[in-house]
């Protein structure tokens, strides 16, 4: 054990070593105003502590005195030394490299010390330098004059400057706000998996695109920094590329096992891992990496809180969460906004008129908002109009094309069918934009399309819009399953085709029913 190691390496310190390691973890860990005496002279003293802080430590002069070895005549002469200089003193801290076998001796030595000096006497052993000396926070100090590097050898401060870092970067891709909305939507989910999480459950949260899974999930890392965790929020898609765990470290800056440094810092003072996006990694070798990662993370012996988050619709997606399932995760969903809350909000960004269908489709978040960027750009939309997410969809790029010059509308829509279908044919779901970057393509930025990853990586913000571009293109130039496949990767083509289906069967096209029966086929 790391305890027993830090025990065998103060036992054998040289004395002069041993005094400044023990001087310096007496200040850190009892009295941070304990200022060192000069090595250069001995006044029988090591350390002691300035008069703000004798008086931050009710009033008391304290007086450090450090041994490798423990005796009582040692003891006594420090102290004879100290009176002799004329300090006063109240408290003597004597640190030892030995223990005290019996309590009854320490004890003694206590009265011996009161009645022969008017002082009292506080012992520091082995005993008790061991396991202060082994606690994460000072791993450095541990590190410096032990020699014993932290377990995996990542000390916990880099740990948590890494996982803020990440945090951090997640929350960039999220977006939680309705357009015309001051603030987030309450989302009553949020209270629940805080409650499960309380209880030491794990949590799965699963919910169709655009139900605001990833918005939870960004609510659930602030409270976790709030309630003063360490918080890894993952979007796993920023990971899609990775095959083996050592890639893992290195992509989050460790050098040992990442669940390690997850539990040590749950050890410590608590830690919150968030999984975003799982499914978008369904079928490669990061989602087998990943829930390896999540389990070895579920432990009644260690604080931390851990939560999935993942859509639960195609056959790939239930085969993965099912380990998760069998780990005793508690399955919770992202439900539909409610039809009041929808309402409010209509009336909020000033909403007037619309239908019942308008309401139902508002229920989905990723809908609601393009609802209020609908809103934004045209102020006297007619949203009675609005019969399915597919025309709503189409609504959307319409409003894009006309807020911009024809030819650059086109452009964009272009370029927006074009990145969808390469994302969509790699398992990352990530693209390179060249540099500088087209007009086009800025502007897709700035449409909240796609959004940056890292430099010029980039990736679509919403999944949902990717495939339903994608599914959109592919109509219109009458695509069939079996050249969709051809196309992306397999484990996105069941959403691929529902947007298709719908769409083909509001055209009334004549290869619909060839769609139907292919698709059935495939």
């Amino acid at each position: 054990m790391r305890e027993d190691d830090i025990r065998d390496a103060i036992m054998n310190m040289p004395s002069d070593r041993f005094e400044r390691f023990a001087s310096e973890l007496v200040r850190r860990e009892l009295y941070p105003g304990l200022n060192p005496t000069s090595e250069s002279y001995d006044l029988g003293e090591d350390a002691r502590t300035e008069l703000s802080t004798v008086f931050v430590h009710g009033g008391k002069r304290i007086s450090l005195a450090i041994s490798k070895t423990t005796s009582l005549n040692k003891i006594s002469d420090d102290c004879n030394t100290i009176k002799a200089n004329e300090r006063p003193v109240d408290v003597v801290i004597y640190v030892s490299a030995r223990d005290i076998k019996r309590t009854s001796t320490e004890e003694n030595w206590r009265r011996q010390i009161r009645s022969k000096f008017g002082w009292e006497l506080e012992m520091r052993t082995l005993r008790w330098l061991a396991p202060a000396a082994s606690q994460p926070k000072y791993e450095s100090l541990v590190d410096d004059y032990l020699h014993i590097p932290p377990p995996g050898g990542d000390y916990v401060q880099t740990i948590e400057n890494e996982f803020t870092t990440h945090t951090a970067h997640t929350f960039k891709q999220i977006s939680d706000k309705i357009p015309g909305l001051s603030s987030s939507l309450l989302r009553m989910e949020i209270h629940t998996v805080e409650e499960q999480l309380a209880s030491r459950i794990p949590v799965l949260l699963t919910g169709d695109a655009g139900t605001g899974k990833s918005a939870i999930g960004a609510q659930l890392a602030r409270n976790g920094i709030n309630a003063g965790k360490t918080v890894l929020f993952l979007d796993v898609r920023s990971i899609g590329h990775l095959d083996t765990e050592f890639d893992l470290r290195a992509h989050l800056g460790l050098r040992g096992p990442v669940h390690s440094a997850i539990l040590r810092v749950g050890k410590y003072k608590s830690c919150r891992l968030i999984i975003d996006q799982l499914d978008n990694i369904v079928g490669t070798p990061t989602a087998d990496l990943v829930v390896d990662l999540v389990l070895n993370c579920v432990t009644d012996l260690y604080d931390v809180d851990v939560v999935v988050i993942s859509r639960n619709q195609e056959r790939n997606e239930g085969r993965l969460l099912s380990r998760l399932l069998s780990a005793n995760f508690v399955e919770l969903s992202s439900s539909p906004i409610s039809e009041t809350t929808v309402i409010d909000v209509f009336n909020q960004i000033g909403i007037k008129y619309y239908s019942s269908e308008t309401v139902e489709l508002g229920r989905n978040l990723l809908n609601l908002e393009l609802i209020g960027k609908i809103k934004e750009q045209l102020p006297s939309y007619d949203f009675r109009v609005l019969t399915s997410e597919a025309y709503l969809w189409e609504e959307y790029m319409e409003i894009l094309i006309i807020d911009e010059e024809s030819t650059i509308g086109d452009q964009i829509l272009a370029d927006a069918v074009r990145l969808a279908k390469y994302a969509l044919s790699n398992t990352e779901g990530i693209f390179v934009l060249p540099y500088p970057l087209l007009h086009s393509q800025q502007r897709l930025v700035s449409w909240g399309i796609i959004t940056p990853v890292e430099g010029r990586v980039h990736r679509f913000r919403h999944e949902r819009f990717q495939e339903f571009i994608y599914a959109w293109d592919a109509t219109q130039r009458l695509a069939l399953p079996r050249q969709v496949m051809t196309e992306i990767t397999s484990f996105r083509s069941e959403n691929i085709f529902r947007w298709m289906e719908e769409m083909y069967r509001r055209s009334n096209s004549s290869i619909y029913e060839q769609f139907l029966r292919e698709a059935f086929d495939v």
